[in-house]
């Protein structure tokens, strides 16, 4: 993925479509496409497989199970295969490869390091027909790991994102929450222009919940939250006034993300949400970020994860 001189992205010329069912590739492929398009890339599809009872080393011979699986995997690639002439037809690409793994996001890692991808797309679970969706094991190891940006669909392409909205945290301390605030924002701009969409830029902030007054120190609950909001607010239009986002577009919101981003997207109609993963090792790579982990699971539009600058996949 190439950067211009300002940091800006220059292209998103490789992409990944991950199939790990086939009744949701059509959902998958069309998005991939749609972008591919916008962007003039190409396509790579990667369909990754595992069957729990095609592992049953006591049940069947090594030789046996191998040639089950290889059947396996070939049937799966010829259902696939007519799904993928559209695109190449369109000259996107569309090299099509499968792998067999018992932990699925092993093998898109892998793929993104060998093949150095700009974007993985690959479709959260619907736990019904509701737009309800939940993110699996799979996909919260990804989001967490993967060195390139991951977009999440939900639910049918109906063409690009026309609404853009760029969660960001600017009164963070650390030099990584700095990096990931202007990592969402370059790409947010850049997505925003290639697609000739509507970019918002939201900051959801909240504040300690406290009585009328700090102990008897005269410092008053209103004051406080002013003041709160008064810093957000800085450090907001500070952050946004080299991206060149109208003040109207901008908004700062009191509340926790989970509420008031899910609130905020289905207000404006919001198609795409582009937030920031801060994945470390150890024990704070549990988690990938206050905003993301916790909004995730409550936004019903696609969503797209960047990571901070410099972030190497764990081995």
């Amino acid at each position: 993925m190439g950067m211009t001189k300002g940091g800006i992205m220059a292209t998103l010329s490789k992409f990944l479509a991950v199939i790990d069912k086939l009744d949701e590739a059509g959902t998958v492929l069309a998005r991939a496409a749609g972008l591919a398009e916008a962007h003039q890339a190409r396509v790579d599809v990667l369909l990754t497989l595992h069957e729990p009872s095609l592992e049953l080393g006591d049940l069947w011979g090594a030789g046996q199970l191998e040639s089950l699986r290889d059947n396996y995997v070939a049937e799966h690639r010829q259902k696939l295969e007519p799904l993928l002439e559209p695109l190449r037809g369109r000259g996107l690409g569309a090299e099509l490869y499968a792998e067999w793994d018992s932990t699925p996001f092993m093998p898109i890692i892998r793929a993104v390091q060998a093949r150095a991808y700009d974007l993985v797309i690959k479709a959260a679970k619907a736990h019904s027909r509701l737009t309800t969706f939940f993110y699996t094991p799979t996909d919260w190891h990804l989001l967490r790991k993967c060195p390139c940006p991951v977009l999440m669909t939900k639910g049918p392409a109906s063409g690009p994102a026309r609404r853009i909205l760029a969660a960001v945290e600017p009164v963070a301390s650390d030099a990584e929450h700095a990096g990931l605030n202007h990592a969402i924002l370059d790409m947010a701009q850049f997505l925003a222009g290639k697609l000739g969409a509507e970019l918002h830029v939201i900051n959801a902030f909240s504040v300690i919940p406290v009585g009328t007054a700090f102990d008897g120190t005269g410092i008053y609950h209103e004051d406080y939250v002013a003041s709160v909001r008064e810093l957000h607010q800085k450090r907001l239009a500070e952050l946004v006034q080299p991206y060149g986002v109208a003040e109207a577009r901008v908004h700062l919101r009191q509340g926790v993300p989970a509420d008031v981003i899910p609130e905020f997207v289905a207000e404006e109609n919001i198609e795409l949400v582009i937030l920031g993963t801060l994945a470390r090792s150890g024990m704070a790579g549990i988690f990938i970020g206050n905003t993301a982990e916790s909004v995730l699971d409550e936004l019903h539009c696609d969503v797209l994860t960047v990571k901070q600058p410099g972030f190497v996949a764990p081995a």
